[in-house]
């Protein structure tokens, strides 16, 4: 079976990290390289990662040197763009060879089957891209459009590749990545028998709070939404019984498109998302 290596991202995740580390460990596929970059955590997250690198010399723990100052989610997209350099010159210098890329949160905890499962699936079938599972929170399956993925995932180093890498995005970075990937023809797809848990309602699908609704409208809005793609979005969001997270988006979205805010600097994205993503979605 072909290898892959693994990036968490992590900061202050001392509550959840060694439940995280726990479910990699006991993987029936582990990854050949587990690169956890730290985003300059203030608890005991890297004491805590520390105790198992030492233990499992495949698990190394790196500190996040590149940061933004422009907000979002820009310094996620930095973190996963040097921890994926540090592996890719990690694997040069041992001689290991991997196909897949995995990422993972640090509150997230997955099925031992997860990678032992999804990597066939890969081999299968060479045009798909991009995989994951079922996101569970609080034990109830969280609600996602079709096709769009848990931000735990597994890539595809070709298509990775082919799309330029991890980019820069000021908002949802790896919602970046799946439009890049289907624009160049590549299949996303999520597994109905694997799973991913989280071990805590995060700025997904999941969380009902008004800020996050925020956020996200203004990810939409920077990403180039059309509204009625927007409107569907909402309706997925409703869907969860999660009004003010909706109104939230709402409020996000057209407080973005008052303001005249910046979009993403892609034409490309921005037509995706305003003239494909919705036809996509409901199979027009």
């Amino acid at each position: 079976m072909a290898e892959f290596v693994l990036i968490a991202p992590v900061k202050n995740e001392q509550e959840t990290i060694e439940e995280m580390l726990k479910s990699i460990i006991s993987q029936k596929k582990k990854p050949v390289l587990f690169v956890i970059i730290d985003g300059g955590s203030t608890d005991e997250t890297q004491n805590n990662v520390e105790k198992y690198s030492k233990r499992f010399p495949w698990i190394v723990l790196i500190r996040q040197h590149t940061f933004s100052d422009i907000g979002g989610h820009i310094n996620f997209s930095l973190a996963m763009q040097e921890a994926y350099l540090f592996a890719l010159e990690y694997c040069r210098m041992n001689k290991i060879e991997f196909d897949y890329v995995g990422k993972i949160d640090g509150d997230n905890i997955i099925s031992d089957n997860f990678f032992a499962n999804l990597i066939p699936r890969f081999e299968a079938d060479d045009k798909l891209g991009a995989a994951s599972g079922v996101s569970i929170t609080d034990r109830k399956r969280d609600m996602f459009p079709k096709d769009e993925l848990p931000d735990k995932r597994l890539y595809r180093k070709s298509a990775l590749e082919q799309i330029g890498e991890f980019p820069d995005s000021k908002y949802s970075p790896d919602t970046v990545i799946l439009a890049k990937m289907r624009m160049a023809g590549w299949i996303i797809h999520s597994f109905n028998d694997i799973s991913v848990t989280n071990l805590r309602p995060d700025g997904g699908m999941t969380r009902g709070d008004w800020n996050t609704g925020v956020m996200f409208g203004k990810s939409r809005y920077y990403l180039g939404y059309s509204v009625p793609l927007l409107v569907l979005g909402c309706g997925y969001i409703l869907a969860g019984g999660r009004l003010f997270k909706a109104l939230g988006l709402i409020q996000g979205y057209f407080g973005s498109w008052i303001a005249r805010d910046i979009k993403i600097a892609d034409s490309n994205i921005r037509h995706y998302f305003h003239s494909t993503r919705l036809k996509e979605v409901i199979h027009l």
